[in-house]
């Protein structure tokens, strides 16, 4: 397995990662070329790990945050990207990196051009997303982008260690047709749901706790539906159910209904499947989330999702 790593955003915060490098087993590094991904995204890292043997490599973006609860949602907003579009990139990427290797008399070229070599004939090309803090070179998570065959999260227990690798509860799911959720899923969409409404409708004020929150005394939307709203059959039914006992949904009559109130709330009409992609880009962190949290912690972490995708909402 031979290993590259690419340094993106060149910020002071992450030399403490860059430099760590050789001693994590990473074999050739680079810096100073830059890319965007998705939504005009600029990851931090950017590791490729190459198996000459039996044809396969793993293409990671990487994030890097102070804290862990804005590693997760940053590096999490890759999540319903497209892996062949962001490979595209790469490729792209990567041949002006090595034309600029070229120019400068670069001794790095032909190492970068064997990369380049092997990209175009290798077996099997996975796309994941990690994460880990400034202060530490260790992977909090990975994940694999949605359209990816292993749809479980991926966290390291001692990460850059393959064998250290454990597969996680946290499933990313994506939010078509008509599904049944276990109790774990329905609780995780249920938050994110109620998350998003308040950052959406600029209910985001509270500092009490997670466990408090969602309570149908406290909680923006619960409290909405049933003081004010008649018209939202799906979104009521859904809020009712026993979270407990998982729940059975069609997923774009709650999108329709979440798009059309969140709309009325924002600068601009949030479609259905903006709606969709939000909640899924936020439902893994709503899973990871403990009851203890505090809401203006978890608030912080949301908004990213919502500037995303909703940049003018707020």
């Amino acid at each position: 397995m031979t290993k590259y790593l690419f340094r993106i955003d060149s910020s002071k915060d992450n030399d403490k990662f860059f430099g760590s490098a050789k001693d994590r087993g990473i074999d050739h590094v680079y810096a100073g070329t830059l890319i965007t991904l998705g939504a005009g995204w600029v990851p931090d890292f950017l590791m490729v790990a190459g198996d000459g043997v039996n044809g396969y490599c793993t293409l990671t973006l990487i994030e890097l945050e102070a804290k862990k609860a804005d590693a997760l949602i940053s590096s999490r907003k890759y999540l319903p990207e497209s892996s062949a579009k962001i490979l595209d990139a790469f490729h792209d990427y990567l041949a002006r990196v090595i034309d600029q290797c070229r120019s400068t008399a670069d001794s790095r070229v032909s190492v970068l051009e064997e990369l380049q070599a092997f990209l175009q004939k290798a077996m099997s090309i996975r796309v994941e997303t990690a994460c880990a803090l400034r202060s530490e070179p260790n992977y909090l998570e990975r994940l694999p982008l949605m359209d990816q065959s292993q749809a479980e999260a991926l966290p390291y227990s001692h990460s850059f260690k393959p064998d250290a690798l454990q597969v996680s509860r946290t499933t990313v799911m994506t939010f078509e047709g008509r599904i049944t959720l276990s109790r774990d899923q329905t609780i995780g969409l249920n938050r994110a749901v109620l998350i998003l409404d308040a950052i959406v409708r600029q209910q985001d004020h509270s500092d009490a706790i997670l466990k408090a929150w969602v309570s149908p005394k406290r909680n923006p939307l619960r409290k909405a539906i049933h003081e004010a709203r008649k018209d939202l059959p799906e979104i009521s039914k859904f809020l009712a159910t026993d979270k407990n006992s998982g729940a059975k949904m069609s997923c774009e009559a709650l999108f329709g209904e979440l798009s059309d109130f969140w709309s009325e709330a924002a600068s601009k009409r949030l479609e259905s499947h903006v709606v969709r992609d939000m909640v899924s880009a936020y439902y893994p962190a709503a899973c990871a989330l403990k009851m203890g949290d505090r809401m203006r912690d978890v608030f912080e972490g949301a908004r990213k999702v919502v500037e995303t995708w909703a940049p003018d909402s707020e």
